[in-house]
């Protein structure tokens, strides 16, 4: 189940760096936990906001924020796939304020002795 987790997290020198990493999630609440985990929108931090570009052919995209600068910008993708616009291309972009870049909805199909063994297993990282 924590495979998952490691699409975008970091444990150590496991997963991506696309979200906070885990390591010393020991430490953190049971509740705190669960909220990040059922409702991440109202723990986002604000890097970690969906950023959204919105190309001049209409098109727009969503990921996380990986590097912007005059040449362009990249998003990145759960998993780690990355794609890179160039500035030239790009109409408008910025911050999904509020949204936060881990989708809602990723353990609705585990059971409560699967959660309940993920958050066991999560309170192990320090």
């Amino acid at each position: 189940l924590f495979q998952t987790c490691l699409m975008c997290h970091r444990v150590g020198d496991q997963g991506q760096d696309f979200a906070p990493a885990l390591d010393g999630s020991a430490t953190r609440e049971n509740e705190a936990l669960l909220t990040a985990i059922l409702n991440p929108d109202a723990a986002v931090e604000s890097s970690y906001a969906v950023f959204r570009i919105t190309k001049k052919d209409g098109n727009s995209m969503e990921g996380y924020l990986v590097k912007k600068d005059d040449r362009g910008t990249t998003l990145g993708f759960m998993g780690g796939g990355s794609q890179f616009i160039q500035a030239s291309d790009i109409a408008s972009q910025g911050f999904m304020g509020g949204r936060s870049f881990m989708p809602k909805g990723l353990i609705d199909n585990y059971s409560d002795e699967q959660v309940s063994d993920l958050l066991s297993f999560i309170k192990t990282l320090n």
